[in-house]
């Protein structure tokens, strides 16, 4: 049997002239005649259910696509027989549609669990990125803050020293050591341009250039001292 079934988007079932002439053992012409007689009796218009189809040469030719209930109606007139033939014939095709509907709700629900699945993913790869930028971020902000406390800390070194330097050098030159006290001058001139020339890395770089200037500094006043 040529299956005619015809489904709309809203799961609908629908059959030709031609399955219902086949399945009756009707000519077609007989069967076009009478769905014209019905349909004018309910009051509906041929172009309602009209529709064509092409012959084995090529013509196209008239039909009806007739939905469930005008099917049913045009078969109530036959015999009990031919509407046990049209009924099961509607039945099959409503279970074809039911597992068509079945396959296609089972097709979107495999779809949305994939788009949750990729959806999962993506969040939880933009969770980790988001939190390694976090962490990346802390780490610089943490390292900004120790270097700016590194250079506080540098210039407030320098700035002892040097007027720690300042006072020994007033006090030489009282002491008629001006020789000496130029050389603290410098001195102090010298540690201050190293001082502005360093730059504090988050490492021992600071503390060991702190000591090693308190170190030469105090050996330098212990010698012009000794000497004195």
């Amino acid at each position: 049997m040529t299956n005619l079934m015809q489904v709309t988007e809203n799961a609908a079932i629908s059959m030709t002239s031609l399955e219902i002439a086949e399945l009756t053992g009707k000519n077609h012409a007989d069967v076009l005649r009478d769905i014209r007689n019905m349909v004018e009796q309910l009051g509906i218009t041929d172009s309602s259910f009209a529709a064509s189809y092409k012959d084995p040469t090529g013509r196209s030719l008239p039909c009806f696509n007739l939905p469930k209930r005008e099917t049913l109606i045009l078969v109530s007139g036959y015999s009990t027989l031919v509407r046990a033939k049209i009924i099961d014939r509607i039945t099959e095709l409503e279970t074809q549609v039911q597992q068509l509907l079945a396959e296609r709700v089972e097709a979107q629900t495999l779809k949305i669990e994939e788009l949750n699945q990729r959806r999962n993913r993506v969040m939880e790869n933009f969770s980790n990125f988001a939190a390694e930028n976090i962490q990346t971020w802390t780490r610089i902000t943490a390292v900004k803050k120790q270097l700016k406390g590194m250079e506080k800390e540098l210039k407030l070194f320098v700035e002892d020293q040097a007027s720690h330097l300042r006072e020994i050098s007033i006090a030489l030159r009282i002491a008629g050591d001006a020789e000496t006290a130029d050389d603290l001058i410098a001195l102090i001139k010298e540690m201050q341009r190293d001082a502005a020339k360093l730059k504090p890395q988050p490492n021992l770089e600071l503390d060991l250039w702190m000591s090693n200037s308190e170190v030469l500094l105090n050996n330098y006043i212990s010698e012009k001292l000794r000497a004195n």
